[in-house]
């Protein structure tokens, strides 16, 4: 494990990526001196490095100086095949990669959180650190955005908590297929689902499966907890075979910790949580609460300023965990309504009279399900219509057809061309128009694939009507034509 502690000024390559940014800004509050690389693009972390006087400097003309003792590297960029990591190499300046980090990061803390998963990471994340913080305990926390709910996505707290998305993306494919998953150490695990993602790295979903399997019995530490959602089935099947002391939450009666939906408004989701007399607590809590030394059945009813089966349960899953660390149910109930969002998750960006804009950050067919869904139940009477931009050539390959079923949920779907990774090669064998013709097969007609954005963005006139639910989707830059759909609706 590598001591932080010893460097001064610490260089991050591709600082704009959220989990980059977001690292540089603890090591900041850190009192370390800390500068970036990076393309000239605008990204949704600009603002954040600004206000944390994070330099950043243009990644392609940038050569590196005898101040820097430390270089941080993801998957991006080239990875360790980066000019900038080979000049630290032949300068014999330590290098170090994300995925090294993080793991020291939790390390320094006797309480850390692991949220992990294939979707829904980095807005339980942020639920689960709002909550700590509105609690006054002060967590650290690396949230895989810009900000949420006025606060900063990268925070380094006072307290021994600490907060995080535990990514099962690889330390640096192609050449390093090694999980991040597999670099940190969490006291507490939530897992929210599985499912078959980055077939760049997982060819197989039994590959997935397999990673996981190995972070919740080698990873996790020997006294730790994790909780699962017990309605995936995946993740049920592989209840069996975990070492760790595992408790289940979800909708079925058999979990630990059941949920059930008491009330809907276009608000909020009312649930109630009933715990087992089975589910016992842990009670190193600051905030402990005198009502879980109880036999026999506990029930508590929060509200939820979500909709939709899937993010009503990893809130859920949250606010269990939350209690089994010893957090005051009735403080919690306080706050939760008090949560406002993430950047770039169901984020309302525009409201008039009866027409909203959204933007999220949706890029798997089951994310995108999962958002549509929640819209519906939100907006039962509305037109839904989606602005979806596919991310990576190796996903858009692999599950096409599936992006075509889930996007034909809306009322109408516009796919914009493919936003490529800047971990992947260019393959012109793959475009949205895949998509379309997918969904064409399944006699889908509200599915429409553009070959540019200036194609894209021409349509929005004939096509977008006041009263809308307008939705930007994708985890590339396509929130960038909000002000292009603002425009033709109004």
């Amino acid at each position: 494990m590598v001591d932080i502690s010893k460097y001064n000024h610490i260089l991050f390559i591709g600082v704009k990526g959220v989990a980059m940014a977001n690292l540089a800004i603890i090591l900041k509050q850190s009192n370390k001196e800390v500068s970036g690389v990076d393309v000239a693009d605008e990204f949704i972390t600009d603002i954040e490095l600004k206000e944390n006087e994070i330099q950043v400097q243009n990644i392609n003309s940038y050569s590196i100086n005898d101040t820097i003792d430390l270089v941080v590297y993801g998957a991006s960029h080239g990875g360790k095949n980066n000019t900038i990591i080979q000049q630290a190499i032949q300068k014999k300046i330590s290098i170090i990669t994300q995925a090294e980090l993080i793991g020291h990061i939790v390390s320094q803390y006797s309480q850390s959180i692991a949220v992990c998963g294939c979707h829904g990471k980095t807005n339980t994340t942020s639920f689960i650190s709002f909550l700590l913080h509105r609690l006054r305990l002060d967590p650290t926390y690396l949230v895989g955005s810009s900000s949420f709910s006025g606060l900063p996505a990268g925070h380094r707290g006072s307290s021994e908590y600490i907060v995080y998305e535990a990514d099962e993306y690889g330390v640096c494919p192609p050449d390093d297929k090694t999980s991040k998953l597999l670099y940190n150490k969490p006291k507490h695990v939530l897992c929210l689902n599985l499912d078959h993602d980055h077939p760049d790295m997982y060819p197989t979903f039994n590959d997935v499966k397999d990673t996981f399997l190995q972070y919740f019995n080698e990873q996790v530490q020997p006294d730790g907890n994790i909780y699962i959602n017990g309605d995936d089935v995946n993740l049920n099947i592989m209840k069996n075979n975990i070492l760790k002391k595992v408790k289940t939450y979800g909708f079925n009666e058999s979990n630990d910790i059941v949920i059930r939906i008491v009330r809907q408004t276009e608000e909020q989701t009312t649930i109630s949580l009933t715990i087992s007399k089975n589910h016992g607590y842990a009670r190193h809590g600051q905030v402990m609460d005198p009502h879980f030394a109880f036999d026999g059945i506990n029930e508590w009813e929060f509200d939820l300023p979500f909709f939709g089966k899937l993010l009503v349960a990893n809130c859920a899953g949250a606010i269990g965990l939350l209690l089994e660390i010893g957090c005051s149910g009735e403080e919690i109930q306080k706050n939760t309504m008090l949560f406002t969002g993430v950047k770039r998750r169901f984020e309302e960006i525009y409201h008039k009279g009866e027409t909203w804009i959204f933007d999220d950050y949706a890029h798997h067919p089951t994310e995108i399900q999962a958002t549509l869904q929640a819209v519906r139940l939100r907006f039962p009477k509305k037109r839904i219509v989606v602005v979806f931009q596919p991310h990576t050539f190796s996903r858009t390959k692999l599950l096409a057809s599936q992006f075509a079923e889930s996007l034909a949920c809306a009322d109408i779907a516009l796919i914009a061309p493919i936003y490529p990774s800047a971990r992947e090669k260019f393959d012109n064998q793959v475009s949205s128009e895949m998509i379309e013709e997918y969904a064409k097969s399944m006699k889908k007609n509200n599915v429409k694939a553009f070959s540019n954005i200036c194609k894209l963005t021409a349509s929005f006139s004939s096509i977008l009507q006041k009263g809308d639910v307008v939705f930007t989707m994708g985890a590339g830059d396509i929130y960038k034509l909000k002000n292009d759909i603002i425009r033709a609706l109004e």
